[in-house]
């Protein structure tokens, strides 16, 4: 029994040993691309570094004369092989039979199953003048590359006056506490801004914004005291002006034809109501808000241009006094989006 035991033991220890080996021949075997040659015609053996690679999408020399063909391919346990590797396996086939340029016909990049590149290509001879002409090509080829230097943008003049007006909307709900109806309404009304920036080669820079809003209603069902002076408007009306004013950051390029432009800053935010019965009454809230803007503008000349102007106002304020019923003691925010054109100055 014992000894049946022992050659048990030495028949698992020689099918691990085998397996193993089996393993470690697959491995050593399948880490390189398999390299495949069809042989038309040969020739005294070249060096592989004077074979001349054509890429494919590229004119190959059709005089050249054919010798064969080389493929390179992989395999599931192909180590990874750079293109310029699998490229210099095939330009030493070619160098073998005696060729000296390479055409590749057929490029496959590395995947899941197959890990190196696999190409195909043809075996060129060229005559030493023609290999000279491609050679004068390629070097004025490559100099005409290295002169054409890529377009710049070239960086925007300095100084940037504009005056914008359009349409503003606000988001946020308003209240007042006003005696019979309204005819309108405070959340669309007129937007108007003005604001200048300066910006450095870099395309960017700072500058200062301020923008403004205005809207109002009527006041359609209200009823004249007796009391109160003859002069009083028979519908009165209520204003809600809103003010922004603030530094920003801005990024700005210009082409021949058109600026682009982009801001974003924080400010001073102020909000004031006006209702005009007997006399015209202000009352006026202060917070802290912010802002964001794109504009794109074409340019009429290279100091003038008329510009869009798109953007969004958030504003926080703290009605201490009760300015807007119903917020005593209580922040307050504002959303308000504006779109707006005009006239833009640069110098």
């Amino acid at each position: 029994m014992a000894k049946r035991t022992e050659n048990k033991k030495e028949n698992g220890c020689y099918a691990i040993g085998k397996w193993f080996a089996w393993v470690v021949a697959l491995l050593v075997t399948g880490c390189s691309p398999k390299v495949a040659t069809e042989i038309y015609h040969s020739y005294p053996a070249t060096q592989a570094d004077d074979v001349q690679v054509f890429k494919t999408g590229t004119n190959r020399p059709y005089s050249a004369e054919l010798l064969g063909k080389v493929t390179v391919k992989g395999n599931g346990y192909t180590a990874h092989f750079s293109y310029d590797q699998v490229v210099a396996l095939a330009k030493a086939e070619t160098a073998k039979v005696g060729g000296n340029a390479l055409a590749i016909t057929e490029h496959k990049e590395p995947t899941i199953l197959v890990s190196c590149h696999q190409i195909k290509g043809e075996m060129l001879r060229m005559k030493t003048q023609q290999r000279e002409q491609i050679r004068k090509a390629d070097s004025l080829e490559l100099a005409s590359r290295k002169s054409i230097k890529p377009r710049k943008l070239p960086p925007p003049l300095p100084i940037h006056i504009y005056g914008n007006g359009g349409f503003g909307h606000v988001f946020s709900k308003v209240y007042h506490d006003i005696p019979g109806g309204l005819s309108g309404t405070f959340k669309n009304g007129v937007d108007f801004q003005g604001g200048i920036d300066w910006v450095g080669k870099k395309f960017m820079g700072v500058g200062i914004l301020y923008s403004g809003y205005r809207s109002g209603a009527y006041h359609t069902n209200f009823v004249r005291n007796p009391d109160y002076p003859k002069e009083q408007t028979a519908n009165p009306k209520s204003r809600m002006h809103l003010d922004y004013i603030g530094p920003e950051f801005v990024m700005r390029a210009a082409n021949k034809h058109w600026s682009l432009r982009y801001g974003i800053g924080v400010g001073a935010f102020i909000l004031n109501v006006e209702e005009e019965m007997d006399f015209s009454m202000g009352k006026t809230v202060k917070g802290m808000g912010l802002h964001y803007q794109l504009s794109a503008d074409y340019l009429l000349s290279k100091h003038v241009g008329i510009g869009v102007n798109a953007g969004v106002i958030y504003g926080n304020v703290y009605d201490k006094n009760g300015v807007i019923p119903g917020s005593m003691d209580q922040s307050v925010e504002f959303y308000r989006i504006f779109i707006n054109g005009g006239l833009h100055f640069y110098f």
